[in-house]
This record gives structure tokens, C-alpha cells and sequence, in this order.
């Protein structure tokens, strides 16, 4: 078995395609964006670490400033539910779509159910905040 490796010449290179001052205004955005967002949202209203996991999570608030801040507007589709009072079982899985005047630019699936552990403590934690 050979093993050489064939260097082509007269190729570019990924490295020497990409637009540096590209890339460090991307970067600059990014910054802004980041500094923006630390200073708007509020520990404990817009995020906050759900008792019982180990990172922060964004709360409703905080989705909702994010979305004015970008000019979106989200709109929710139940895709599935299940509300079983006789036996206290409840599921839901949603769907958000994110649009920006009349075009959908992003998209997300979400569920959950009343047997999952955290659940009732992140009812009762967002039902204290409002």
C-alpha cells in the first residue's frame, strides 16, 4: 500500500478564498449583539438556571425581547396535544415560527409533558415572576 500524498498545484486554498474584513465585521456584529443582550436581559426574569439542570435557560421574557430587538414576530402551532383530565396527563408539542414582516425566517419544535421532572417547578418558577 502507498502512502504518499499528491499535492495539486495552481488550487486556492479555502484559507485564501475567505474575506478577512468580512468575517471581523461578522465578528464585531456578534459582539455588539452579545453586549446588547447581557445588558437588556435580567437574570431571573428573561433567563435563568432551571432548578434541577446546569445552564441557563431563556424564559419567555427573554425570547420576547430578543424577537422585538430583530423585529420578529413569532406565531405558535400546536402540532399534537394531549389533555387527559381524567387521568391528569397532559402533553403538548409546539411549533414557532419566526417571522420578519411576511416571510418565515426560522423555525422550531418544542414539547413537553407533566411528567417530566422539572416541569411543575418551571410552572410555579414562571408563575412567581409574573
Amino acid at each position: 500500500m502507498n502512502n504518499e500524498i499528491t499535492v495539486v498545484n495552481n488550487s486556492v486554498s479555502f484559507i485564501d478564498s475567505i474575506d478577512t474584513s468580512a468575517v471581523v465585521s461578522t465578528m464585531k456584529k456578534i459582539a455588539t449583539l452579545q453586549a446588547v443582550v447581557q445588558k437588556t436581559l435580567k437574570d431571573g426574569h428573561d433567563y435563568g438556571v432551571i432548578p434541577g439542570t446546569s445552564k441557563p435557560t431563556m424564559f419567555k421574557p427573554g425570547g420576547e425581547k430578543i424577537c422585538m430587538m430583530f423585529g420578529l414576530t413569532p406565531h405558535y402551532d400546536f402540532m399534537d396535544k394531549i389533555e387527559n383530565y381524567k387521568d391528569g396527563f397532559f402533553a403538548y408539542n409546539v411549533k414557532c415560527t419566526l417571522y420578519k414582516e411576511d416571510k418565515a425566517v426560522s423555525q422550531g419544535v418544542g414539547s413537553c409533558n407533566n411528567y417530566e421532572k422539572n416541569i411543575g417547578i418551571l410552572i410555579a418558577t414562571q408563575f412567581q415572576r409574573e
